[in-house]
């Protein structure tokens, strides 16, 4: 079981900014404030290495594997814990993951798990849907872990995360991350209420509206976003009030009364932080979802296992990770054509605030010793399954010296941020190329040891 003394450190941390300063007792006090843990949250993301059998039939199981891209659903049975549940839908998931995983020449594919596709109203106590993720391109098994803990740090709302042994039809598959996806048990839990829609935002080939760039009043202009809806009842409601938000957006108008500002500002210090390029800040304009309730939109996170300096394959130096410009975190494109960085970070109280709070993941996350003794932690309580993870992408070898990799790049990230808040580092792209000699160095940290795209460590 993970140690207590993660939980009891973060909480200690964070009660000491909150007293601080006085724009986190303002946000306490607006954020919805549960009065019960979920039933699903203590069974499956509790701490404890779960246990998962999917019970499906043998045809149906190599048709899953043998047309992986296709992402197609098959119904099987799972057992959770020892407890099974019937109709369960099952699919694979995640293009960049199916391909380096067929690359590798494994069958052992990361899985979307819907408890109600077949059966409905059916859930695990309350949990609607869940993925497990294969770790193909983590070598730490624990980046995604990792920087969903930084984000919950800072305050922005976040799927619970946890681990699992799993098995097919009595067979072991593999060591796997489970992971909350974003459903009605998501906003339930995080807000109380299930009103409003989100949309799953994805890169599709000659379309539109992942860059929140204005394209006009035409929703077929935003493909990449309306597209992607999650809950079946499609208001246009919503997508009018979105692409008004996107109009406000990009002419800098209205801000807070179309954007939820301050979680915005959360999450992209949280994301600059652990440097994550597959994503909307790049060319990418993906892995992200927009969330829109009671006429406000937010935007919430997906996708780290290529975080810290994962992606893209081009990029092998460390020293440009660690440094990521904190002011124009942008990759490939300006920051002209990512206007939700852009327009925020262009109002002074904005900006100041995301400056405080990348400052607070800093002191309170890295320097504090938290990042470190989370890895540990972590370290501790799965590293006897990596070991025996006979599926697994890397060597027990390859898993450890990761995490010294991995320590050693987030300590000198908070560094680098550190000196870019205070001036000692530019904190843009232009200052960077104009100044490099003040720049961390971070060559010591051997990228490829912790996986992503530029990795050679895969089995």
């Amino acid at each position: 079981m993970i140690s207590s003394k993660h939980i009891n450190k973060i909480v200690a941390v964070a009660v000491v900014f909150a007293l601080s300063m006085s724009v986190m007792i303002v946000y306490a006090a607006d954020a919805y404030e549960s009065s019960y843990i979920p039933e699903y949250q203590k069974r499956l993301f509790n701490g404890n290495v779960v246990t998962i059998d999917i019970q499906a039939d043998n045809d149906d199981w190599k048709r899953l594997n043998d047309n992986a891209s296709d992402k197609e659903w098959i119904a099987a049975d799972l057992s959770i814990n020892g407890e099974v549940f019937s109709g369960v839908g099952i699919r694979t998931k995640g293009n960049s993951s199916i391909t380096k995983t067929e690359k590798s020449e494994s069958d052992k594919y990361s899985l979307n798990i819907e408890l109600n596709k077949y059966v409905k109203g059916q859930t695990f106590y309350g949990l609607d849907t869940f993925c497990l993720n294969n770790m193909v391109g983590d070598a730490t098994y624990m980046k995604e872990y990792i920087a969903y803990d930084i984000m919950s740090y800072i305050g922005v709302a976040t799927p619970l995360t946890n681990y699992a042994i799993v098995t097919v039809n009595g067979e072991y598959y593999g060591f796997m991350l489970i992971l909350e996806r974003y459903e009605e048990s998501f906003l339930d839990r995080v807000n109380g209420t299930t009103s409003g829609q989100l949309y799953n935002v994805k890169k599709e080939k000659g379309d539109n509206g992942g860059s929140l760039l204005y394209y006009g009043s035409n929703k077929n202009r935003y493909s990449q976003i309306f597209d992607n809806v999650v809950f079946k009842n499609k208001s246009d409601k919503h997508e009018e009030r979105i692409i008004t938000a996107i109009e406000n957006l990009n002419a800098g108008t209205n801000l807070e009364q179309y954007w939820d500002v301050d979680r915005i500002l959360r999450y992209f210090a949280a994301h600059t932080a652990v440097v994550n390029l597959k994503s909307y800040i790049s060319d990418q304009q993906q892995n992200y979802y927009l969330y829109i309730r009671e006429g406000k939109v937010t935007i919430l996170p997906w996708s780290y296992h290529l975080a810290f300096g994962g992606y893209p394959k081009i990029e092998t130096d460390a020293t440009f990770f660690v440094n990521f410009p904190i002011d124009t975190p942008v990759y490939g494109v300006g920051m002209e054509d990512r206007p939700l960085l852009d327009k925020l970070l262009a109002v002074p109280e904005y900006k100041e605030r995301y400056h405080d709070y990348l400052s607070q993941i800093v002191e309170g996350y890295f320097n504090s010793g938290l990042f470190e003794e989370t890895i540990y932690d972590l370290s501790s309580s799965i590293g006897g399954y990596v070991q025996n993870d006979s599926s697994g992408f890397y060597s027990y070898e390859q898993f450890t010296e990761s995490l010294a990799n991995l320590i050693k790049f987030g300590l000198l990230r908070a560094e680098s941020i550190t000196g870019q808040l205070n001036g000692n580092i530019p904190s843009t792209t232009r200052g960077q190329s104009i100044d490099s000699a003040a720049l961390i160095d971070a060559s010591s940290v051997d990228l490829s040891s912790m996986g992503g795209l530029h990795s050679d460590a895969d089995s």
